[in-house]
């Protein structure tokens, strides 16, 4: 009997589309989940619940920070390319193409007793002009 439901237990709740919309909206505006289940008017581990046994509220919620992710990126893309923000730039470049851009890069120096490598880290500071 231990492992059957609590039949006198509160009934689960149910999201409407309104709701999912809510959390979509909300996800797409990088609002962290405690902030959405707050908004929505549940507590966060109902919210956890609720993303685990709905999928529409895990869709929701994924879908929602991809979009606003893209939306993001799309307005970093046009800053960098079209005002030509310099800042906008070098931050585009260090994110996708880090192995070129990054400021910390590794070397291998080896000393002359027994050739063993050891990385250091340096600092590159880059000015445009």
């Amino acid at each position: 009997m231990a492992n059957q439901p609590n039949p006198g237990g509160r009934p689960a709740i149910q999201l409407n589309d309104e709701q999912l919309s809510m959390i979509y909206h909300y996800a797409s505006k990088g609002i962290s989940q405690n902030q959405i289940a707050h908004n929505i008017g549940v507590c966060i581990d109902t919210m956890v619940k609720l993303k685990k046994r709905d999928p529409r509220v895990k869709e929701a919620l994924e879908k929602g920070k991809a979009h606003g992710i893209t939306e993001v990126a799309s307005a970093l893309f046009e800053k960098a390319t079209v005002d030509r923000d310099t800042t906008s730039m070098i931050f585009y470049l260090k994110n996708k193409d880090p192995e070129n851009w990054e400021d910390v890069h590794k070397r291998q120096i080896y000393g002359d007793a027994n050739k063993d490598a050891i990385e250091t880290n340096t600092k590159f500071n880059v000015n445009f002009v």
